[in-house]
């Protein structure tokens, strides 16, 4: 059972996301939207499957599932932007932007919405790209934004199975 506070937030946060999403103007922002509820309950469900007795893994690994493309729709300055003000050592390239919302994103959404837990961090910034050394948490989130159930596609389908 969820808690009620937990719910409140995540609920608050979900508000956020949508705003945060429409905002940007960009026509697939509905869809990105949809996108990242299937992603969270996807993530719940492969929590719940390995840890099934865990609250925590749960509700971290739902809510970092509905934050992971916070920043998808961000500009090409802001991210400018953050690699300059947190000296990182990124080039921005036109041809790798789709990966900039994890690599650099993680940065907006602790800014934006205050995350300051490494793990939801980190789960974000690698939900692209992945890393040899991931926790159950960043695997859960890369595994959730390649399986969830509006992916349509034999390739996704082979991997939900």
């Amino acid at each position: 059972m969820i808690d009620i506070e937990f719910a409140n937030y995540y609920n608050e946060l979900k508000d956020t996301l949508y705003d945060k999403l429409l905002s940007s103007g960009h026509p697939k922002a509905l869809k990105r939207f949809n996108h990242s509820l299937e992603v969270s309950k996807m993530a719940g469900r492969l929590a719940k499957h390995y840890y099934p007795n865990d609250q925590k893994i749960y509700e971290r690994s739902i809510l970092t599932g509905l934050i992971h493309d916070y920043a998808k729709f961000e500009t090409k300055e802001r991210y400018l932007e953050l690699i300059e003000k947190y000296h990182l050592d990124i080039e921005y390239h036109e041809e790798s932007k789709k990966v900039y919302h994890g690599s650099i994103g993680y940065l907006i959404v602790m800014e934006e919405l205050g995350i300051t837990d490494d793990e939801i961090l980190k789960a974000i910034a690698y939900h692209t790209t992945g890393n040899s050394e991931m926790t159950f948490l960043q695997e859960v989130i890369y595994l959730s934004d390649y399986i969830e159930e509006t992916r349509e596609g034999e390739q996704y389908a082979a991997v939900r199975e």
